[in-house]
């Protein structure tokens, strides 16, 4: 055999190991459509609350315990108080969790009950046998920065011989998720390194509108003293609609007078929680709000605002047609809120071609 021909054997094979070898390995970053992003280049720092903190659900197994939190945690833009731990490696929101038995591909399935989840190891797992531990939880630090962390310590999976442990931390002010891993690695190469457990995100219908975050779903990427950090957008998406019910929406930008703008609340945003001082449209300040239903008229209400016409300093230029504008402000809480719609000049082709079916 040439030597050429070796290299290229050898070349090869590297990269064949090189290709199985991305199956099993942690993505470096994910993101998911409401704009929470997740990243394995955090430092990993475990913090052991085993001794100082409160233990629950000790000796327990396919059980919940319902937690008050010391402060409101924004999750997919709805503020929580509490939070339900299962001993199943999973944290939920707005209830507790039944059938968690199983752990589900959170990009195409929902839990019992659509439930909003934190999972930083879901599978079957007990404290039901001798030497098993317990969910323990602590607030560390001061208002405004504390932390809220749940620890899984000594959770054992059906036939492995081997503890688990590792924790999720919630952090106040910021609203970060951090799922650190102490021991996760195990002889059994079933459980190990969460080759049976789904890890990750997910809001009310993830599966369907895109929000939430699948690290991994049985498929075995941890490792012990690594971790996981979550982080939520800067600003929460909604939905606007420039001059409710015009399509297309056109607009003469030298015109005196104001345009309204609509945001739309939903089940899980109220438009009473917008500061109304804060709203920019194309950087104008808002002139008046009323609270109405308008657009689809879901019986939920939505916001109106008007603005400036020519306080708004981002309309299309002349020529351009259609341009997106942008609408800028914040909850009463401070964190931000953000969207967008399409403008249109009424000189151009857009508008003079006249409303769109």
């Amino acid at each position: 055999m040439s030597v050429n021909t070796l290299l290229k054997r050898v070349t090869a094979i590297a990269a064949i190991l090189l290709i199985v070898a991305g199956f099993f390995t942690a993505p470096l970053r994910a993101a998911d459509n409401f704009g929470y992003t997740a990243t394995g280049n955090v430092a990993y720092s475990y913090v052991d609350v085993s001794t100082t903190g409160t233990a629950v659900l000790a000796n327990a197994d396919d059980a919940t315990a319902l937690l008050t939190l010391p402060f409101g945690f924004r999750f997919y833009g709805v503020t929580y108080t509490s939070l339900c731990a299962s001993t199943n490696g999973l944290i939920a929101f707005g209830g507790c969790p039944t059938g968690d038995i199983t752990n589900l591909d959170l990009t195409v399935q929902s839990p019992t009950g659509n439930l909003p989840l934190i999972a930083p190891f879901w599978m079957d797992l007990t404290f039901a046998i001798p030497g098993a531990g317990s969910i323990i939880y602590q607030t560390l630090g001061a208002e405004p920065a504390r932390r809220f962390v749940a620890q899984w310590k000594g959770a054992f999976a059906l036939n492995q011989p081997s503890p688990l442990d590792f924790q999720v931390i919630l952090y106040e002010g910021t609203n970060q998720i951090l799922f650190q891993y102490q021991n996760v690695e195990t002889a059994n190469a079933e459980i190990s390194k969460g080759k049976s457990a789904t890890v990750g995100i997910r809001a009310t219908d993830g599966q369907a509108n895109g929000n939430r975050v699948q690290w991994s779903y049985r498929t075995a990427v941890l490792t012990n003293r690594s971790a996981i950090r979550f982080e939520p957008p800067t600003a929460i998406p909604v939905t606007i609609d420039l001059k409710p019910d015009s399509n297309p929406n056109c607009v003469n930008p030298t015109s005196r007078g104001t345009v309204p703008v609509a945001i739309f609340g939903t089940s899980k945003f109220a438009v009473a929680d917008i500061d109304q001082s804060k709203l920019r449209f194309g950087g104008a300040a808002a002139r008046s709000c009323a609270v109405d239903d308008v657009g689809t008229k879901d019986g939920l209400p939505d916001l109106v605002c008007h603005f400036e016409t020519t306080e708004v300093t981002t309309w299309p230029a002349a020529g351009a047609d259609c341009g997106k504008i942008n609408l800028t402000g914040s909850l009463k809480s401070g964190f931000g809120i953000t969207g967008s719609d399409i403008a249109c000049r009424v000189a151009e082709r857009t508008c003079k071609a006249g409303p769109t079916p």
